[in-house]
Parts: C-alpha cells; structure tokens; sequence
C-alpha cells in the first residue's frame, strides 16, 4: 500500500539525525569496564552560547561490546527523559559535532538531533459523544514518514504547518522539537555545519572586526551581524509562527529564502503571511465505504445540505460574516479494502485521497482548503478528528453539524475550549487543579451547542475575526477604569467586545465578554462570561473560570453576575460588572477592572434590611444603608439563591420565581477587594407546590386529563374515568371495560375524546380505541380498529376545530384520521411500524397548535441513533414533512414524546432533551436550560404560571420533581415532587396532577401575579423578557426603557425619541427642571440633591408647569451660585 503524500516538500539533504543538547547531564554512570564518564555540553547561556568547551570520551578506544552498552544505557536514560522531561531531554543531547563523531556502530542507537524543513501537524480527536478529547503532534518528513512529537513547555507551534524549519532531537520514532526558529551553533558544531549544510547571509552593515553570529534553521546555517540582529528576527518569525495559517512566519520566510537565493537581506526577505478575514474556504468531503461495510453514512445529497444550511452559515455568523467554508461533496463512494485493515486513522485518509485521485481528480490538498474523508463507524473511539490549523479532516458514522463545525474550528486553528477544574478549593484558578478538556459548555470547541456556542472572545481574536479595535488589553494600574463590553455571539457584533486582562507576570491572562444566547442562564445572560488563557499557552485555547466555585449547580452559573466582585488576590486583579442593558450596539455589559493590592484599603459596612417572608412572583422590598470609609463606588451583589440575577442597587424589589426558604446574601463590594457580606433568611410560600391529595374512590392508573371549564375528567387504565366540578370532589363516571386503557383525552370544543387500547377477543389482540362524550359522564365508543395494533393501540389525538378534523397516532406510525362526518380512516406517513412500539404509552404525541399538526417522537426503528428524533408537521394532516434532526435544533439521538400548547406557546419534552419550545410551529426548538435533561412527563398553564413535571423512568434514579417557568421557556426548579405524575392541568385556579393507584393531587388556588403598569406597558411593545428590562434600551436611542415609559415614547421605534431633560437656575437662585414629554405617566418626578454625589436626598419643589409636554418643576429654597451642589431629576412608580 502507497500512501499518497499530502504535499511535496522540499528537504535540504537528509533528515539529519543532530542536534544540540545544551545542559549538564550530570555524571552519567556507564556500565563500561573502564571508569569513564560522560560528559556534555553545559546548559546554554542566555544567548544560546555555550559556556564552555566539552567532548565525548574517546569511543575509538571502546569495544564493539562496550559500544553497545554505553549506547543501550544512553538509550534508556534517553527515552525516559524525552517521555517525562522533554526540557531537559534537550538539554542532555548530543550536539550536532558529537553525533558526527559516533562511530556508525551506534549511531542508530542513541538520539539523532536533526535541522530540517518538514510538515508538522497538531491533530485533535475528539469524542463528541463523552466529550473527551485529546491532542497528537507529529511532523512528516518528505518519505511520508511520520514521527511523533513531545512539546517543550512555551513552544511557538499550537497549529500545524507546511515546510516549517525545526530543530530538535529523534528517537524511536519519537520527537523532542526545540522552540525557537533558529538555533545558534559554534566551536565543533559551526564547524560541522558549515561543511554540511548551505549558508544564508543576513548580516547588514556589518563591522568586518566584529564576530558574527551564526545559526541554524531548517537544515541551513545562517550568518548574523550580531545577537541583537538574531534576536530581531526570531521575535518576528516566532510570533508569526504562533498564529493560524498553514504557510505563515518561518514557513513563509522559507519559501522565501528559496525563491530567492542565497545570500539574502533580513530587512527584506521577512515574508509573514497573514491570514485573510473575508474568506471562503473551499471544503471537500470525500464519501468513503468499505468492502465489508455496505452503504455510507449520508447520501450525496443530505450531506450536502448539512453543509449548505447548517455549517456555512454557523460559520459565518460566528465569523461576523468574515469567514465560511463553500462545501462540495463527492458524487461517487470510493470503496477501500476491508475495515479491519484500517486501525491506523492516516493509512485510512491516504488510503481514502489516493482512491480520489486514481479517479481523475487532482491531488485535492492543492484546490482544497480542508479535506474531509466521511466514512461508516468502525470502531474508532472518536467521531471527528481533525488536525489543527491544517487541511486533514476524518467524519467517522452519521455526524451532525454540529461535530462538523467542531472539526472545522480545530482546522481553522482553535483547540478544544477548556474548562479549570479546582478541585475542592475555593479558587476558581487555583494552582493545584488542573483543565478539563471540552469543559468548556458554552463553547462548540467545548460542549457547547451550534447555535449558541459561539467561538469565544479570545478565539475570535486569533482567528482575526475581533480586530484590534474591538478588544482592550489591560496590564497595569493605569488601565483602571470601567468599560462598556458588548455581547460578542451576534452576527453585527460591534464596539469593544472582549477584554484581555493580564493576571500577572507568570499567570497568564482573563479574557472577559458577554454572551447573549444563553438567555436561560441568568450568570451569563446577565454577567461576565471569564476565561484563562494560561501562562506559555496561545488564546487559540482558554479555560472557562467558574466564578461561583463549590455552587449547587457546578458550572452552569460559572458567569460573573451584575455586582459581584472577582478578585485574584494573588495577582492583584478585580472584576466586577455593574449594570446591564441595551443600546445601539446591543446588549452590554459595563465592567469595573482595578488592578493593585491597595494595602491601605478599609472595606465597606452598613446594614441589611430584608422582609423575611413573602410571595412567590410577587415583588418583595429589600435595602442596603451603608458606606464605604475610603469613599470608594460600591457594587451590591444581591444572590437570593434562586437563579435569578439583580440589579446593582442599594434598593431593589425581588421576586423569587419559585416558593421554598432562601437564604439572601448581600456582598457590597468596593471594587478593590474589600468587602461587606450580610445575610438574610426569607420564607416564600407558594400555592403552586402547596398540595393536598384528593380522594379518587379507584386504584387504576390515571394517565390523562382534561376539561371543558365546568368541568375536569380524569382518564386511566381499567376503563376508569372520573369528573369533579372543582377538583376536591370526584365521581367515579363507571368502568367501561377492564381492558380498556386510556392513553391520552382531549376538549375538542365541543366533546371529550379520549384514545388508547383495548383488546380484542376475536382476533385475541390488543386493538387501538376511541371513545368520545359531550360532558364527561357518559361515555361511547366510537372506534375499535379492527386490525391489531402491536403494544399500545392509539397513543395520542389532536383536534383542529376549523376542519373539524381529529388525527390520532398509533404505535405502529401510522396514522388515524376523523373527518367531519366521524369516519376514521388510516393514513400512512412512512414511519417503520416498530418506530414508536417500544416506546410506552407516551412514545409519540401529537398537538395542533393553531397553523398546524406537529407529531414527535423517538425511533426505536433506527439503527443509526442519530436519526431517532422524530418530528413531522402537516397543515392539513394529509401531507406531512419530516424534519431533519440537524434543523431542528435538537440533536438527532433525542426525544420529543410529550407536547403541548401552553398559553400559545408550543413546548416538548422527551429522551435526554430536556423542556424545550418552539417559536414556529414545530420547525426548530430550543432549550433555554442546555444542560438539563429532565423529561417532563407534564405540562400545564394557569394564571401566568408554566408548569411542568418530571417522572424518573426505570433506569434513572433521580427523584421526580417540578418546574415553573413565566415564560414558558426559561425553567426554574421548583423542587423535589413526593409523587410521580402521568398528567398535570390547570383547573379552577390550581393546578390537578395525577398519577398511578387513582392518585389526584390539587395545589392551593392561586391568582394571576400582579403586573405593574410598566409591566404592562412595555410587554405591550416585546414579548422577550430580555428586551423588558427597565434599563434596556432595544431602540437604541439615548432613553432606556422606563424613561421612555416615564416620557411617553415609543421603546420600539428609534424615530420616537423624548428630549433631554434640563436643569437651569433662575434669577432667583431657584433651580428649575425642565422635563420635555410626549404623554402624562403614571410616574413619580422628583429633583434631589447631593454633596458628595453618594448621598442624594429630595429637595421641596413646586410644578410650575405641568402639561401633556412639558413639566417644570422649581424649587421653593433659593441655592446661591457659591454654594457648591449636584442635582438630578429621579423617576420612581
């Protein structure tokens, strides 16, 4: 087998087996008859000159025995330096002039130090299934022979190159690479270089009485006027060496070299190339099968699209519309040999491109940017490998956009997002942990999702898509200040967007952004999102820094909050974000950073006062009254222990989303690291969660329920079905058949129909059922299917009352349909009757949602696991479109079994999907919480509370529990259930659920939360609660919400802009305020005063002018011109 090269390179000579190795080796005790030792050069000076002069003992003396022994020993001590201290592996070497001297006996036994210009490559595997990943490198010479590579500690390579010069040190098929481009050589070794290798003249303006300095690079010996000169362009080389860009710094200046000759000038032969930001990449996907394996993972076609719909334009909004890829698949499958031939993943993709070639086609390395072999799963641990900075990709079985875009962000140049594991410290950065790999959660190069893992800030300025304007390096003292950051994860992503903060002079730096599409995470949505580039690392790879280490909810809560204060005490840093909202830009964060110990600094004190009990969703006063002895701004971090985020005031008003005993801790921070902490416990009572079991008068298993507003029913097994006009009193309606088992029940308006299974003792058979009534009481059977329907008969209805028309699913994916007449007649859709057998009662459900029918489910048919998510919608249930799993927004391997419409609002729930919703009618659909999982086996809606309910299957031990949410799309724990319920409904001002042996459960009556008139103002304008806040500012203009609800504006529109309010004096001394306006409000307007712009109190005004356009306030004391003061207008409700 002749593997095919991916890229002709040109050596100068042989791959030299040399290489200096500067350092004491100690006294290296032989095993040699003689008393001889070893001794090498001593450990380079800060130039890379040797201190002094060395050599080998006398070998010539030796016999070919005692040769062997002296170089099997070296071996030994060789290989266990390079393996677990590489540095000094290097230091220990033989030189280039000592490796000559070997007698050749020998020379294939110890390390050959070597000078050459070779491809090198950084590969990443990943496992997009564990999310466990690790890093290779290797460099190949021009045979295709490739050799593994240790790293050193700072070395300049984090992505892979073409025709790079390298120094470093081989044995056994394993590199140690030096980390600079060039290496200076003298005495023995200049010698040996310059009779073995051709010479570069760089000097310029060179003294003729003054030593030059010579070096090596990549097989050549170069001439410099002096170190300075050296050192001059190995900065520049080095630093080029470390960014994206296969052909870039020393690689670059190599071509160069060559093209024009020697000697060269240094001031003119730098030849960096940097990388293009307004790119398309050209991206080939070769389909691959095997002789033993039949067919491939993706036809031509749905590839294709993958890569037309999801990966180009994920790309380019990551990218900010700078960067994409144009995706070509190949028509034909090329066939290799037999799988089991391939346990080496390079003979795979050589074997793979030369199959490509021997078809007609050009060697696709010299057209394509990246080249991806797709190929059956056999048996690799990984789905994606993709080598970093470099062309080479592998797709291993049926991936999804998003592990395409994973791999294609390594070929771009990024490594995998990682995440600081602290152990049980309490420094999120502490010393002694260690990084995660994929840790990352909300970074696609970590676990994060497509949509909402964007790249971080620190990747997006490596890879040039955040340019020098839009991001800020802070380092010292002089930098402090507070900065406005912008969210950095949308496509029109403009003004500053990322801090790089340095941690100190050996630790590295923080990266600080925003991010926005995690809008279920109140840390990040509403905080900093931090990461830790560390010390002798590139940006091209951060740790996520969880800000509230040892939290109850691990990582997910790892942002920085509104408020808080992260302080590295060690390096003297302090971060801390004080307000949030939106503007022209978009949404923003403004951020305090202070760097200093501030020895002398006294922290804040005062008091806490806090209501001890209140109201789930109902606004409860909390203040803090203190000061600060060095007059320093404060930040109060308000965390109430639910989730949620506050502003940064001294006063606010909370709602807890959820009931249950909080403790509050209030941290009033003065930026610099000190702090005041008080605490508070706070009783919320909650009618949701508040419970009490009602009397059934059955056993059976109760699954579903419904009502028409007069009236709730209750539905199960045994034929049971139960009525109650208030939901604390049942009648038992009357079994209508033990066998009967109902499965779902719906209100159409104008009956109640309810599906599910009986059996049928003719053809002795379970049988789908339906059975219908106007009122509840008494029931008909208006269908029994006539043919068996294996497992569970019908499992759910749906109505459209505009047709009239009823569509049920069967455990055999097929459909039952109900005209207007009654007729029910089978419709098949094209899913494998086994698709839903396996799958309970619950395995499919189907909804209309006002536009259309939406069906989902999970495909136990599916071989492949990720093509089980099923999710079909129909306007007129006879034409039915099957959505791909990689538009859904969900991954394919989920479930969607459980839907329902919520207050208009479409959400879904199923295996490993957690509570998720759409927006458009079934097409797509999110989870606000990514990192939950819980399957809700429930949901209901009353009185602006979402309710949902969580039923552990057999194999999950968790407890059951609920879920509240106001939006019915961001989810908030309601606490551990004692129950497990089968259906939940909103009934009479409470919630009804309802479980296994006749149980009903009833919460206490509750009411719709009251809604302030700004509130209810401004839901009038946007229906995001993340465009509601009273300081957002979506239109853009200079007013912030509630201003433009205090002055009778428009918050959507940027052409309704309110004037400036405006304070004068008159010739009375008398200070007026002037408010332009376009409506009256509802709102308070106060003028107030201060000394010291800390301490404001309200001054006694009249309103001397008070129209629908204007109002003036004026004072009733007089303030002289001298008497220095501060004003401002306030608006409170």
């Amino acid at each position: 087998m002749n593997p095919t090269p991916r890229k002709a390179i040109s050596l100068v000579g042989v791959f030299l087996a040399t290489a200096i190795f500067v350092s004491q080796w100690g006294h290296f005790e032989s095993t040699l008859d003689r008393d001889e030792t070893l001794r090498v050069y001593p450990i380079q000076s800060e130039k890379g000159k040797a201190n002094e002069a060395s050599s080998l003992p006398d070998l010539n003396q030796f016999s070919d025995k005692e040769l062997r022994t002296w170089a099997l020993e070296r071996r030994r001590h060789m290989k266990e330096l390079i393996s677990y201290s590489p540095e000094e592996a290097l230091r220990e070497a033989l030189s280039y002039g000592e490796f000559e001297s070997l007698p050749d006996l020998v020379k294939g036994m110890v390390e050959r130090p070597f000078s050459d210009i070779v491809d090198y490559q950084v590969r990443a595997i990943c496992d997009h299934k564990s999310h466990q990943g690790k890093v290779e490198r290797f460099i190949v010479d021009s045979s295709g022979r490739r050799i593994q590579v240790v790293l050193t500690q700072n070395n300049r390579l984090p992505v892979s190159k073409e025709g790079i010069p390298l120094q470093g040190i081989e044995l056994d098929g394993i590199a140690v690479i030096r980390k600079d481009v060039f290496q200076v050589v003298e005495d023995a070794d200049l010698i040996w270089a310059k009779s073995k290798l051709t010479q570069a003249t760089i000097a310029t303006n060179k003294d003729p009485n003054d030593r030059s300095i010579y070096a090596i690079s990549g097989g050549s010996l170069f001439e410099f006027s002096d170190y300075e000169q050296l050192q001059s362009l190995e900065s520049k080389l080095s630093s080029e060496d470390t960014r994206p860009g296969l052909t870039t710094g020393s690689s670059a200046y190599q071509a160069r070299l060559k093209s024009v000759g020697y000697p060269i000038e240094m001031e003119s032969s730098i030849a960096t190339q940097s990388v293009s930001t307004d790119e398309t990449r050209d991206y080939l996907i070769i389909r691959v099968e095997f002789s033993n394996i039949e067919g491939t993972p993706f036809e031509k076609d749905s590839l294709q699209n993958l890569l037309d719909t999801h990966v180009s334009p994920t790309l380019a909004y990551y990218s900010y519309n700078k960067s994409t890829v144009s995706g070509t698949v190949t028509d034909k499958v090329y066939q290799l040999s037999n799988s089991a031939n391939y346990s080496d993943s390079d003979d795979l993709y050589d074997d793979a491109v030369a199959a490509y070639i021997a078809d007609g086609n050009p060697n696709p390395n010299t057209i394509y940017d990246h080249v991806a072999i797709s190929f059956p799963d056999i048996g690799f641990s990984w789905a994606g490998l993709a080598s970093v900075g470099g062309r080479e990709q592998w797709l291993q079985g049926s991936v999804d956009a998003e592990t395409i875009v994973h791999e294609l962000g390594h070929n771009y140049g990024l490594s995998h997002a990682l995440y600081w594991d602290f152990g049980n410290s309490s420094d999120p950065v502490s010393p002694s942990g260690s990084s995660i790999d994929y840790g990352d959660i909300f970074d696609i190069m970590g676990s994060g999702g497509l949509e909402s893992g964007h790249f971080n800030m620190a990747a997006k300025e490596y890879l040039d898509w955040i340019d020098s304007s839009s991001w800020s390096d802070l380092s010292s003292e002089s930098d402090n200040g507070t900065y406005r950051i912008y969210a950095f994860d949308n496509v029109s992503a403009s003004g500053l967007q990322a801090l790089r903060i340095k941690k100190s002079e050996a630790g590295g730096y923080y990266w600080l952004g925003l991010r926005q599409e995690y809008p279920g995470i109140a840390n990040l949505n509403r905080g900093a999102y931090l990461t830790w580039q560390q010390p002798g690392t590139y940006n091209n790879q951060t740790n996520l820094v969880d800000t509230t280490p040892l939290s109850a909810s691990g990582k997910t809560d790892a942002g920085l909050t509104i408020g808080k204060t992260y302080s590295d005490e060690l390096a003297g840093v302090h971060i801390t974000p004080l307000e949030y909202g939106t503007d022209s830009y978009g949404a923003y964060i403004d951020v305090s950073v202070n760097f200093g110990d501030f020895p002398s600094n006294q922290s804040p004190s005062g008091t806490l006062t806090a209501t001890n009990s209140g109201t789930a969703r109902s606004p409860i006063p909390f203040s803090f009254n203190g000061s600060d002895p060095d007059g320093d701004d404060l930040s109060y971090h308000w965390d109430f222990g639910d989730g949620t985020v506050e502003l940064s005031e001294a006063s606010i008003d909370h709602s807890f989303p959820v009931g249950g005993s909080y403790t509050l801790t209030l941290t009033v921070s003065d930026q610099k690291g000190g702090t005041f902490t008080q605490q508070a416990t706070i009783e919320v009572s909650d009618p949701t969660t508040e419970t009490t079991t009602r009397t059934s008068g059955t056993s059976a298993r109760l699954t579903s329920l419904a009502t028409d507003g007069s009236f709730v029913v209750a539905a199960g097994d045994d034929g049971v079905f139960l009525r109650s006009a208030d939901g604390v009193t049942w009648t038992d309606q009357g079994s209508l058949n033990s066998n009967l088992k109902i499965h779902e029940m719906i209100w159409t308006g104008s009956e109640y129909l309810a599906v599910g299974m009986d059996y049928n003792w003719g053809i002795e058979g379970w049988v789908g059922s339906v059975q219908t009534s106007q009122t509840g009481e008494f029931w008909t059977e208006e269908l029994q299917t006539d043919e068996e329907i294996p497992n569970w008969g019908i499992l759910s209805v749906a109505y459209n009352p505009a047709t009239e028309t009823a569509i049920a699913i069967q455990s055999d994916g097929k459909l039952r349909v109900r005209d207007p007449q009654g007729s029910w007649t089978i419709q098949d859709i094209g899913l494998d009757p086994l698709a839903f057998a396996s799958g309970g009662p619950d395995g499919a459900s189907i909804i209309w949602d006002g536009t259309q029918y939406v069906l989902g489910g999970y495909d136990f048919s599916q071989t492949d696991l990720s093509e089980r998510l099923v999710i079909m919608t129909s306007v007129d249930g006879t034409t039915w479109t099957k959505i791909d799993p990689s538009d859904s927004g969900l991954l394919g391997w989920y479930g969607l079994d459980v839907l329902s419409l919520l207050n208009g609002q479409l959400v879904g729930s199923g295996f490993a999907a957690g509570i998720v919703f759409s927006e458009d009618s079934g097409q797509s659909w999110s989870n606000n919480s990514p990192n939950s999982d819980f399957e809700a086996s429930a949901f209901a809606y009353g009185n602006g509370v979402y309710s949902a309910h969580f039923r552990p299957d057999e194999q999950d031990s968790r407890s059951a529990r609920d879920f509240l949410s106001s939006d019915g799309q961001t989810w908030q724990p309601a606490g551990e259930s004692e129950n497990e319920y089968n259906d939940r409904i909103f009934f009479s001002n409470t919630f009804i659920s309802i479980g296994d042996n006749g149980l009903i459960v009833q919460s206490a009556p509750f009411s719709t939360a009251t809604e302030s008139e700004y509130e209810s103002w401004i839901s009038g304008y946007f229906s995001s609660s993340t465009q509601q806040g009273a300081d957002n500012n979506p239109d853009g203009d200079w007013a912030t919400n509630f201003m433009e609800y205090a002055l009778g504006s428009d918050p959507s529109n940027p052409n309704s802009v309110p004037q400036l309010p405006s304070i004068g004096r008159d010739a009375g001394d008398q200070i007026i305020a002037s408010i332009p306006r376009f409506a009256l409000s509802d709102v308070i307007v106060t003028l107030e005063l201060s000394n010291d712009l800390e301490n404001w109190t309200e001054v006694s005004t009249t309103k001397s002018v008070d129209s629908e356009s204007l109002l003036e306030l004026t004072t009733t004391q007089s303030y002289p011109e001298s008497d220095k003061a501060f004003f401002r207008i306030a608006f409170r409700l």
